[in-house]
């Protein structure tokens, strides 16, 4: 029996679905991706994808943490983001290249599935409130 895509369940990410490495000893990340297939965890040196059983097991035991990389939609991919108006309501779109698309993109609130942008309803929230704080504070100061 295989079990790579219960290790990739596990670890949070997808088969194929790249990442980084983060090293909490040394509290820095790692300078390559990585990603796990049915087979394997590899290491992405340049564009070479190479076996890196050493990494796996640090992970395993630890040492090591996955840090994952923000989704980068291609056209016509469906995301979600939680409305900035004054209700908390999640919206369902589809990407264009938009300059509404590429700003949420930048500011890291798209997400993939309802479910994952369920999971940042109160981190997005907080964020739109210190934006529309800092927009009232200009006001006042008249900037």
């Amino acid at each position: 029996m295989n079990y790579m895509a219960k290790v990739a369940e596990m670890f949070g990410v997808e088969l194929g679905e790249k990442f980084k490495l983060k090293d909490k000893l040394l509290r820095e990340e790692c300078l390559n991706e990585y990603y796990i297939d049915y087979y394997s965890f590899y290491s992405v040196i340049g564009k070479t994808p190479c076996l890196d059983p050493v990494s796996l097991e640090r992970v395993l035991c630890g040492r090591y943490e996955l840090v994952k990389l923000p989704w980068k939609p291609k056209n016509g991919d469906v995301y979600w983001y939680l409305e900035i108006g004054g209700e908390k309501a999640l919206c369902k779109t589809i990407w264009n290249n938009s300059t509404f698309d590429l700003a949420m993109y930048k500011l890291g609130k798209i997400y993939r599935t309802r479910s994952e942008a369920v999971k940042h309803v109160d981190e997005d929230t907080a964020c739109w409130d210190e934006i529309r704080k800092e927009l009232k504070q200009n006001e006042v100061i008249g900037e």
